[in-house]
Formats: C-alpha cells, sequence, structure tokens
C-alpha cells in the first residue's frame, strides 16, 4: 500500500512528493516506511522521439512574444515551426530558420533566425521536430 500526502511541494527546480507505504493489505498489521519522490519541474510525463524521428503537435492561443519549451535534447535535436490557421507555415517561422536545441533545460528559448513576425494574440500550431530527444512542456511568455 502507498498513501500520498494531500500536495505536491515545490522547491526551486524541483517537485517533491512525500509518502508512506506498506508491504502488507489494509487487514494486516506491519511496518509502515516514510519516502519521499522528486522530479524536475514540469517533466512528470513526457514525449519521447526516437533517433529516427518523430513530431509533436500542439494547436495554442499565443499569450506573449516568445516560445518557451522544457525539453531534453542532450542526445539529439529539436526545431520548431509555427503554423497558421490556414495549415501554412508562418514565413519566418520554418523548422529550418529555427536555432535547432541540442541541450537539456528545463527552460529553452526558441528562436528562430530571421527575428520573425508578432503573433500576440493569435490562434495557431506549434509542430516540434524531434530526433533523439524529448519534449515535456511549451508556453508562450
Amino acid at each position: 500500500m502507498v498513501f500520498t500526502g494531500n500536495s505536491l511541494v515545490v522547491d526551486s527546480d524541483l517537485v517533491r512528493i512525500y509518502y508512506s507505504g506498506a508491504a502488507h493489505t489494509h487487514d494486516k498489521r506491519g511496518p509502515i516506511r516514510l519516502g519521499m519522490a522528486d522530479w524536475p519541474r514540469d517533466r512528470l510525463v513526457g514525449l519521447r522521439a526516437p533517433v529516427t524521428g518523430g513530431e509533436v503537435q500542439t494547436t495554442v492561443h499565443v499569450a506573449g512574444n516568445c516560445l518557451h519549451v522544457n525539453a531534453d535534447a542532450s542526445h539529439g535535436e529539436i526545431a520548431a515551426e509555427i503554423v497558421g490557421e490556414d495549415g501554412q507555415i508562418i514565413a519566418g517561422y520554418q523548422a529550418s530558420a529555427c536555432q535547432v536545441i541540442r541541450a537539456d533545460a528545463l527552460d529553452h528559448v526558441v528562436r528562430w533566425q530571421n527575428g520573425p513576425a508578432y503573433l500576440e494574440g493569435r490562434s495557431v500550431s506549434v509542430r516540434l521536430r524531434l530526433n533523439a530527444a524529448e519534449v515535456f512542456s511549451l508556453w508562450w511568455d
């Protein structure tokens, strides 16, 4: 049996949960142990692409002018592109113009070479092209 506290504890870039556990059922008695589990902020679940590659695409309402990605690309790479409501890649936001991410960080800032147009307030799709990388979250600010 495992019982957890009723909340997660955020400590800087870590999320912790405290728990108690026992190797017996409810109708038996035995020792109970206390424990703690932790993981990096926003990394409880991720989407991982193999070396052969993969894509993740999500539609978002842009709430800022800077795209951030929490991802581990230390053994591969990630490039992003932005797709408009018409299904076409927005000029300046092609994956080929994206500065490729090749590191592990809780907060990568995604940049494109040509300093593309302002997107705040628009509904767009963010398409991440991953090779041997894992993405955990993305957001605009």
